[in-house]
């Protein structure tokens, strides 16, 4: 049975730092646990000088000069739990947030992370938007993108071409643009060259500087262009000996390529309702000599004479004024 007769003292000491006891196996050169008169509880292999401790270091307070491993789990229920270490190194490879017995997103409102810097920075989840929602900008690496779902939306310099749709009102100035079927409901403004590979509907007016077409332009404003423009017509060749005008004709280019005569008809606007404004281009290719004719009585076309092309190679417009009203003019035959 050890002797504690020496070692265990009840009196008063000198300072908190005196041994009160210390409790060590005979072998041992120094003692293997020491509790101080201050109540610092100290700790050591045995062979050296105590290395870990545990005491009180203020009220409400206790504290280690060392290192502590818990093997178990670890619970704190208090309401502020501070790490002042220079790096936090976590194992589990999901953090959990306001997590409760009944978690909601009233709760996890305003939940997130903040970084202390001369102003805070924030992610934070944000119940009224359904979103989380960050103070700073984001900053990509080189080759890094935005995908959503899987699917890349946004590179550096390209939109993801799952991007078939957009709301945007402006793009600033573009150096090249390059558009099936465009449409614009405000003013479309090129200084450089445009090129449109589809039909284009501009609701406003087109300034362009160079632009070139490859289908159907369809403007409701004012066209004004700077330098030159580039259209390429879309065309509609015939052989036979008649043909009826439809509603996709309108801005295209009609060659009539017959031996015999032919007749180009105008249906009414209830069954082909090209817009006022349409125009369209026929021309004699062949030697058979080609006339422009309304199916019925209810379709005008009004001409200074004949309705027939001069000859082969002649070409003339047709010019939608009014409802059922047409304006034919170019090389057209005499009375």
């Amino acid at each position: 049975m050890p002797n504690f007769y020496n070692l265990l003292r009840a009196r008063k000491f000198t300072t908190a730092a005196d041994t009160a006891l210390e409790i060590a196996p005979h072998d041992s050169a120094t003692p293997n646990f020491v509790v101080e008169a201050g109540g610092k509880l100290k700790w050591s292999s045995g062979s050296a000088t105590a290395d870990t401790n545990l005491y009180r270091a203020s009220a409400d307070t206790l504290k280690t000069d060392d290192n502590f491993v818990i093997e178990g789990n670890l619970t704190v229920n208090g309401t502020t739990t501070t790490v002042n270490s220079t790096t936090l190194t976590v194992d589990d490879k999901n953090i959990e947030l306001a997590s409760s017995g009944s978690p909601s997103d009233v709760a996890a409102d305003g939940g997130g992370i903040t970084l202390r810097g001369t102003t805070d920075k924030t992610l934070n989840w944000v119940s009224a938007t359904n979103a989380w929602t960050s103070s700073e900008d984001f900053n990509l690496l080189t080759g890094k993108v935005y995908e959503i779902n899987g699917t890349t939306v946004l590179s550096a310099t390209t939109l993801g071409s799952g991007v078939l749709s957009s709301s945007l009102t402006s793009v600033g100035n573009l150096s090249s643009l390059n558009a099936a079927t465009p449409s614009f409901t405000g003013p479309l403004t090129s200084s450089g060259t445009s090129t449109f590979n589809g039909p284009l509907i501009a609701n406003s007016s087109l300034n362009a500087a160079t632009p070139s077409f490859t289908g159907p332009v369809s403007v409701t404003g004012a066209i004004n262009i700077s330098g030159n423009a580039v259209w390429h017509a879309d065309f509609n060749q015939q052989t036979s000996s008649s043909y009826y005008i439809y509603t996709i004709d309108d801005g295209k280019v009609i060659t009539m390529d017959s031996a015999s005569s032919n007749i180009v008809y105008i249906d009414t606007n209830a069954n082909q309702p090209l817009t006022i404004g349409s125009q369209i281009t026929i021309i004699q290719k062949g030697a058979g000599q080609t006339s422009i004719e309304p199916v019925s009585g209810s379709v005008t076309i009004r001409t200074t004479t004949t309705r027939k092309l001069r000859s082969q190679y002649s070409v003339a417009t047709l010019l939608k004024i009014a409802t059922d009203e047409w304006i034919l003019f170019g090389d057209l035959a005499a009375f």
